[in-house]
C-alpha cells in the first residue's frame, strides 16, 4: 500500500512517534477483540498496557479495579475472555484501550460481529461512558443508522480516502454517495 500525507495527535507526527506512544492520548478497539487480546482474563488484559509502561504494581491494581467500577464489568472479571460474548469481549477491549486515560477513543467496527441488540447495547454503554467522562469518540462504522442518533460530527470518506463532507450529521449524510 502507499503511505501519504502527515497525521498529527495532540502535536505528535504519528511518523516519527511509535504507537505505544500515542497511546495515552490515543486509545483504540478494533472490531474482532478476541483476535486481538493478549491474555486470558478480564483483569489480565486491562492490566497488561500498564505493566508495559512500567508502573507500579500497586498503582495498576488500582486502576484496573477503578476501571471495572467505573465501566461495570465486575460480573466479567472471573469469566475467561473466551467465554465472554462479542458484545462482553467488546466492552474490555474498550476498558483495556481506556487504561492509560487517552483523550480520545477511536473504534474500529465496533458493533460488525454483533446482533443488533448486543450492538445497541455496547453502542448505549459507551454513549453514557463517553458522556459521563467527556472522551471524544472516533468510529469507523459501515452501519451508520445505529450511530446517527449520537453523533455530534460526521466525516465521509470517499474512494482513496479523499475528504468528501465533514459537519453535522443533518448536512453531511444527504451528500454522501451512500446512505445510512
Amino acid at each position: 500500500g502507499r503511505f501519504a500525507g502527515r497525521v498529527l495527535i495532540a502535536g505528535r507526527d504519528t511518523r516519527s512517534h511509535r504507537p505505544y506512544d500515542l497511546a495515552g492520548i490515543v486509545g483504540t478497539a478494533f472490531q474482532e477483540p478476541a483476535a486481538r487480546f493478549v491474555t486470558r482474563s478480564v483483569s489480565d488484559e486491562l492490566a497488561f498496557g500498564l505493566e508495559a509502561e512500567g508502573l507500579p504494581g500497586d498503582e495498576i491494581g488500582a486502576r484496573v479495579r477503578a476501571t471495572i467500577e467505573r465501566l461495570n464489568l465486575g460480573p466479567l472479571v472471573d469469566r475467561p475472555l473466551d467465554q465472554l460474548s462479542g458484545g462482553e469481549q467488546q466492552r474490555v477491549a474498550v476498558a483495556a484501550a481506556m487504561m492509560r486515560e487517552p483523550r480520545v477513543l477511536v473504534l474500529d467496527e465496533p458493533t460488525s460481529q454483533l446482533d443488533a441488540e448486543s450492538a445497541r447495547g455496547v453502542l448505549d454503554w459507551l454513549r453514557d461512558l463517553c458522556r459521563d467522562i467527556r472522551l471524544t469518540t472516533v468510529i469507523s462504522e459501515h452501519r451508520l443508522a445505529r450511530l446517527l442518533p449520537e453523533a455530534d460530527r460526521v466525516v465521509g470518506l470517499g474512494p482513496g480516502g479523499v475528504l468528501e463532507a465533514w459537519g453535522a450529521p443533518d448536512d453531511v449524510i444527504p451528500r454522501l454517495a451512500y446512505g445510512p
